[in-house]
């Protein structure tokens, strides 16, 4: 099955998981879904591959295994089949990373940016910082509360007024036209 690519720059949680069940080539396990879509956001972005957990590459004696990531795999490397993938591959298939640095897809990728193309970042989806920078639970944004003040618009003036001022153009005008259009919907309401 061919991998999705996003053009996207953000995706839910299900569109990271059904993007990962196009590149990865095998089922993931239930606690690496729910890893995903506990997430309801995610973002494209570019991560630092110092600061992500790479596994190492296969060691033929058992002692030298890595131990296992929090999602209960054995991580290792196959630096042949990591060699296969170009530059372009890397760059067009964003690996999957969590909040802690864990790579859910895309562990050869990682490291072949990081070994085999000497590359200091990569294409990653991680899961959006829910925060301030979010909406007031109101639906308005902080920098948007009293604009008109702050554009000085004269709120309190005629339809005509509001008019002229909106003939200005820019955020001003913008905002006298809203208002004169609300001001005059409002007293047609009032006429009927």
């Amino acid at each position: 099955m061919r991998a999705k690519e996003f053009v996207r720059e953000d995706a839910d949680g299900q569109q990271v998981l059904d993007y990962i069940h196009g590149t990865h080539h095998e089922p993931l396990t239930k606690q690496l879904q729910q890893a995903v879509l506990s997430h309801p956001r995610w973002e494209l972005r570019s991560v630092p591959l110092n600061s992500l957990h790479i596994p190492d590459q296969e060691y033929d004696d058992e002692e030298q295994e890595p131990e296992q990531d929090p999602y209960n795999r054995v991580q290792a490397i196959d630096p042949d089949h990591a060699g296969e993938y170009s530059a372009n591959f890397v760059d067009r298939r964003p690996i999957v990373v969590d909040a802690e640095g864990w790579i859910i897809d895309g562990n050869h990728r990682a490291w072949a940016a990081a070994e085999l193309l000497n590359r200091h970042d990569i294409k990653a989806w991680v899961p959006a910082k829910q925060g301030m920078t979010e909406n007031f639970a109101d639906g308005r944004n902080p920098q948007d509360k009293g604009d008109s003040k702050r554009y000085g618009v004269p709120t309190k003036a005629s339809v005509s007024t509001l008019r002229r001022v909106a003939k200005q153009g820019g955020r001003k005008g913008q905002l006298a036209h809203w208002m004169a259009n609300m001001k005059a919907g409002r007293a047609k309401a009032r006429k009927k």
